[in-house]
């Protein structure tokens, strides 16, 4: 009897995993339903679970480089595979009925895009070009699914989500050029909890920008790296990916300065990068608001200060001056002609010496990472996934459950720079060949049923949401937008009205008539566990008379009510 080898075993536990992550996924979605209760721990088990499932295999092919597939066939189930369990993951968490507050500022933007507003003006919690506003506008507009309910959250996080499996796409395309092994990266990337709780979770669209940027890399290497067509076509898609996420642009940096040697044209691309992403903002910049808020919110935005790395040791303010002016200088100090190997430095360079940290940051290197892995790409989504699971406030981690320090994140990252930047034993230099575009897989089909199945799937799930996580009346529904700050910093002095026993309201919100959805995390100071609404009177005073049918739902965080007048309304705690 031949002994199976080492990948045949790999293979068959991946399968054994992707079997019981769909048991799982199904008793999981069963406790969802209404009655059964609303404790995120379901939630927390599977993604707890995936984890596990997803660092053993990564840890075998990184510690096992020469673990290869020793057939077409086995090539092609292993990443047949690696999509449905990647998909299933993300999937489950993009539509689970529990979200942050960036994917509630998501249903807020929407919103204020669909009446035709200034989303600029309208808020300070946009902080981005005006690309992804044109995504969530074009979501809202799906068929699939009301805009006012858990189905628009679970679209867009899907939406994202779906993101990854392109890029997943363009890493496998990228390996045949290099003529390395598709498998192993594809696996690192896409099976990655780093990853898959960032897009499915989080829902963040940092994976949208770094798409952009490898498919700048793909076509320069089908193209050819020394003609003029690929340095266009690469600069092109890096300033893509700057205008969807701009905390990337050292990236576009570093690509021009690589591949154009003129300093006199490589200064005029960089300046045109930048221009082309403030040429988006333009049409926005009308009156001081928008202006103030695309100036503090978008090119000043700072992340959470003082918590991670060098803010929590030096002055906020200064450092984060020297870490921009270090952003801009070490793009042009990187010698190596591996080019996925300088973007992935300049990745972690940004991770090791920013001044301002958001989670969704740490998503950055894993692509590219996955192209280029070592053991310090292992520790960094061990150490990261843990913080994700067991430190982050931001990711499906229970409440209350902070025991893995993000300065524990820091620490790795920084050492994983520093080993690659000096330490990393030098690798023979990569030559992509050019690779016919008509050349796919012969295990496309396969793959393509793989992605249709969990299509499906996802449509099911979010059809799910819409029947069982929200009870909103087929009339027209309006969503809140919160009046709580009348401008960057400063309170409404409506804040300061009380109501009865001296209570004062947690949030302000516009009142009209009909029915009303609020988000709970669109009111950060709303902490309680019950909730009333009430509406300002002609003479100032806080009366619930006009309201009616006002009902909390505390495992969406959501407050279903109908006002019956203009004017201010208020959250008030019970």
């Amino acid at each position: 009897m031949t002994k199976p080898s080492a990948f045949q075993s790999l293979l068959v536990g991946l399968a054994v995993g992707t079997l019981l992550l769909v048991v799982l996924v199904t008793l999981a979605v069963g406790w969802w339903v209404p009655g059964t209760g609303e404790s995120r721990l379901p939630v927390f088990v599977v993604a707890i679970y995936a984890s596990a499932v997803s660092l053993l295999v990564i840890g075998f092919l990184l510690e096992r480089p020469s673990w290869q597939p020793s057939t077409r066939l086995q090539g092609a189930l292993f990443i047949t595979l690696i999509i449905v369990f990647g998909l299933l993951i993300r999937i489950f968490l993009a539509t689970n009925p529990f979200h942050n507050f960036d994917i509630a500022s998501y249903t807020l933007i929407a919103e204020i895009a669909a009446r035709g507003e200034n989303v600029y003006a309208a808020t300070s919690r946009y902080n981005y070009s005006p690309v992804w506003l044109g995504i969530l506008g074009t979501l809202r507009t799906l068929p699939l699914v009301r805009p006012t309910t858990l189905g628009f959250i679970g679209i867009v996080r899907s939406f994202v989500s779906y993101g990854d499996l392109a890029t997943l796409l363009v890493l496998a395309l990228i390996t045949r050029a290099e003529r390395q092994p598709a498998h192993r990266a594809a696996a690192l990337f896409f099976l990655n909890p780093v990853s898959f709780l960032t897009s499915g979770y989080h829902g963040q669209f940092e994976n949208i920008a770094i798409l952009a940027l490898l498919a700048g890399v793909l076509g320069c290497y089908w193209i050819g790296q020394d003609r003029a067509l690929s340095r266009a076509w690469l600069w092109g898609l890096a300033t893509v990916g700057l205008i969807i996420k701009h905390n990337i642009f050292y990236e576009a940096m570093i690509t021009t300065h690589q591949t154009v040697k003129r300093w006199w044209l490589k200064l005029l691309l960089i300046a045109a990068s930048a221009g082309v992403f403030v040429l988006t903002l333009l049409p926005y910049m009308s009156g001081p608001t928008a202006q103030g808020n695309i100036l503090q919110n978008v090119f000043l935005y700072t992340s959470a200060v003082g918590h991670y790395g060098f803010s929590r040791l030096l002055v906020p303010g200064f450092t984060r001056w020297v870490f921009i002016a270090g952003l801009i200088v070490y793009p042009f100090l990187l010698t190596s002609p591996d080019m996925i190997r300088r973007l992935l430095l300049g990745m972690l360079f940004f991770l090791a010496f920013t001044t301002g940290l958001a989670d969704q940051y740490l998503v950055l290197p894993i692509a590219l990472a996955a192209l280029r892995p070592s053991r310090g790409f292992g520790i960094y989504t061990l150490v990261t996934t843990l913080y994700l699971l067991l430190g982050s406030g931001v990711n499906i981690a229970l409440p209350g459950a902070r025991f893995v320090p993000v300065d524990l994140v820091w620490v790795v990252v920084s050492g994983w720079f520093i080993w690659t930047q000096w330490l990393q034993p030098r690798i023979p230099e990569i030559q992509p060949i050019r690779v016919n575009v008509g050349v796919l897989p012969r295990s496309a089909a396969v793959i393509a049923c793989a992605v249709g199945a969990m299509l499906i799937v996802n449509i099911l799930f979010i059809h799910h949401a819409e029947k069982h996580y929200t009870r909103v009346s087929d009339d027209a529904v309006r969503m809140v937008t919160a009046l709580s700050l009348v401008s960057p910093g400063e309170t409404n002095p409506d804040m300061l009205i009380p109501a009865g026993e001296g209570a004062l309201p947690c949030g302000l919100f516009a009142g009209g008539h009909g029915d009303f959805v609020l988000w709970l995390p669109d009111f950060p100071a709303c902490e309680g566990d019950d909730y009333t609404i009430l509406c300002l009177d002609d003479r100032g005073q806080w009366t619930g008379d006009n309201v009616s049918g006002t009902r909390y739902r505390s495992l969406s965080r959501q407050l279903h009510f109908s006002v019956a007048q203009d004017g201010t309304c208020g959250v008030l705690e019970q």
